[in-house]
């Protein structure tokens, strides 16, 4: 599973952090905790594929299918 932070998911769907935020309370997909700091909140790789698209959003760029936390963690 990929975790992408709500910086960088909002980055890859081109849109703003409440935005973001709002579309995800609007289909009904919760914010996820970082797997390696529970502290940070962020979006899976699959969420974001589903919100791009209910969207009709293209990704930035293309998602791994790797695990592994962003950079940030």
């Amino acid at each position: 599973m990929t975790f992408l932070s709500v910086a960088q998911a909002s980055r890859r769907l081109g849109i703003d952090a409440k935005t973001l935020r709002r579309w995800l309370a609007e289909a009904q997909l919760p914010l996820q905790s970082c797997p390696h700091d529970g502290r940070k909140k962020g979006v899976s790789g699959e969420h974001l594929q589903v919100l791009a698209r209910l969207h009709q959003r293209s990704l930035a760029l293309l998602l791994t299918s790797r695990s592994r936390c962003p950079p940030c963690c």
